[in-house]
């Protein structure tokens, strides 16, 4: 009994710290994006690279030559 009541909360906690974190991070102000498409017609989108004002910085998919930024600025 004592391990699957382990086991749960262990499992709670898990799931908690997977919805905190997304929601915790989407307060971080964004500095600028770059986004990366398969082709220069810019069709399709192979990733992103989200640089925060507070230095950190995502980056999801595969970097290309084909790239456009969105600068937002920190100010």
């Amino acid at each position: 009994m004592l391990s699957k009541l382990v086991k749960i909360v262990s499992l709670g906690s898990v799931i908690a710290g997977a919805t905190i974190a997304p929601a915790a991070a989407q307060y971080r102000r964004q500095d600028y994006v770059v986004i990366w498409y398969t082709d220069e017609n810019e069709t399709t989108i192979s990733g992103q690279r989200v640089v925060f004002c507070d230095g950190g910085s995502v980056r999801v998919g595969m970097p290309t030559l084909y790239e456009e930024t969105i600068y937002y600025g920190c100010s």
